[in-house]
Formats: structure tokens, C-alpha cells, sequence
């Protein structure tokens, strides 16, 4: 049946029967957003319904925004919502450091940094202060890592603070985090958006296995030890 009210309320021309169906998930949002099927009907009525029918719908979201954004199929909706919502966007900044760190609502903030950077700049230099305690070697948080990698480009102090932090952390510490996905990700927004590479550039070249680092990173370190570093030989290493 979902399958049905969704394509209904898509439908071109459909704007009338989306608001009809916006003002009939009035006291049911929040059941049907923690829903395997009913979150899609949801996150279906706030694309298609008119912004001024989901007031509603958007209100019962608003009222548990971090909530939601923990749950698997609620950070679904809250991200749809976010986009709709200047209210909800605000609420997920008020809630980012909760949703940030966790396995689902950090989806929640990355949709926050890409759909209102405006705000997103307010999350930034809140995380700035925090940066050494996220990056903190092999026990590194993957969600809070996901979060600082999508802020780099917004803020030059986070990769700056990013950058040094790497650059203190022992070899030991540093080649478990460069063989993850979220750690390698990390750091190749790292080296992309520092200003002067160098510095944590070199430390992450001197790691001792270079093939067991994820080969995205390996990749790129490889073409940092070419071009900036002209080192033939050690790009030659990373490259392979």
C-alpha cells in the first residue's frame, strides 16, 4: 500500500491530494517515520505536498528532531524535513554534537553541511576546540569523522586543527586510522583543503605499510609525494 500513496502523491498535478495526504499523517508522523515502510510515504508527502501544507507533519518532527535523527529510518525523514524546514534545520544545529556521533544521526548533519552551509558554519567553529579529541588515533569516533571530513570545506581551521592533530599522533596510532574508510577519507579532505600540507602530508608518507592503507589515500599520497614533494622514488612506493 505504501507503494501506492507514494506514487500518488508524486504524481504530476497531484499537489492537492499531497496536502490532503499531509493534513491525514497529522498525529502519526512520528509512528510512521520510525516505520521500515511508512517512513517512505512520509519522506514522500514532504517532497511533493505544498511547503505551507506541511506545517503540521513538520511540527510533530520538530518536536523530537534528535530523537529521530538516532533512529534508522527517522534520520530519513529529518533530512528530507531539514530541507523543508528553517525550524528543523535549527533544531538539528542546536542537537548536531548528539546526532554527530552517532551511527545514524551523523547522516542527519552531513544532509545539515550540504543543504544549509550558512548554519553549518555555526557547527564548524564549535567543532574546531573539539578536533584533537576526535582525532585521536585508532579509537577515533567513524561518525564524528564523516561529520569533520564534510565541514573541511567550510572551515580552514578545522583542517588546519585537523592537520596538526595527525601530525602529533605516533605511526602507531596513525596506520590503523589510515587503513578505514572513515580515517583515509579524512585525510584525503586533509591534504585537499590544508593550506600547507606539508607538515601532515610528511608524517602520513612515513607510515610503515603503505599497501595496507586504503588505496584512495595511497593514491593521493602517492601524487602529494610527486607534486609537491617532488620525490620521485617515494611516489613510486605509495603509487604501487
Amino acid at each position: 500500500g505504501t507503494w501506492v500513496v507514494q506514487a500518488a502523491v508524486r504524481a504530476q498535478g497531484a499537489e492537492v491530494w499531497a496536502a490532503e495526504a499531509a493534513a491525514a499523517l497529522e498525529g502519526s508522523v512520528q509512528e510512521l517515520a520510525r516505520c521500515g515502510n511508512g517512513n517512505h510515504v512520509v519522506q514522500a508527502v514532504l517532497t511533493a505536498a505544498p511547503v505551507q501544507a506541511l506545517g503540521g507533519v513538520l511540527r510533530e518532527i520538530a518536536g523530537d528532531v534528535v530523537g529521530l535523527g538516532q533512529h534508522r529510518y527517522g534520520c530519513r525523514i529529518v533530512q528530507t524535513a531539514l530541507c523543508a524546514s528553517s525550524e528543523v534545520a535549527n533544531l538539528v544545529v542546536a542537537g548536531w554534537w548528539s546526532l554527530a556521533r552517532h551511527e545514524f544521526g551523523h547522516h542527519v548533519v552531513e544532509m545539515l553541511i550540504k543543504a544549509h552551509p550558512g548554519l553549518a558554519a555555526g557547527v564548524a567553529a564549535d567543532v574546531v576546540g573539539e578536533v584533537p579529541s576526535i582525532v585521536h588515533g585508532r579509537t577515533m569516533d567513524a561518525s564524528l569523522a564523516w561529520v569533520l571530513e564534510k565541514l573541511m570545506p567550510l572551515s580552514p581551521a578545522i583542517v588546519d586543527a585537523t592537520a596538526t592533530a595527525c601530525a602529533c599522533l605516533p605511526v602507531s596510532d596513525l596506520q590503523p586510522l589510515a587503513e578505514t574508510g572513515h580515517g583515509s577519507a579524512l585525510m584525503r579532505a586533509m591534504l585537499v583543503h590544508c593550506r600547507e600540507p606539508e607538515t601532515a602530508g610528511r608524517a602520513l608518507l612515513a607510515l610503515p605499510r603503505p599497501r595496507r592503507v586504503q588505496k584512495r589515500l595511497r593514491r593521493q599520497l602517492g601524487k602529494f609525494a610527486k607534486d609537491v614533494l617532488a620525490d620521485a622514488r617515494l611516489a613510486q612506493v605509495w603509487c604501487t
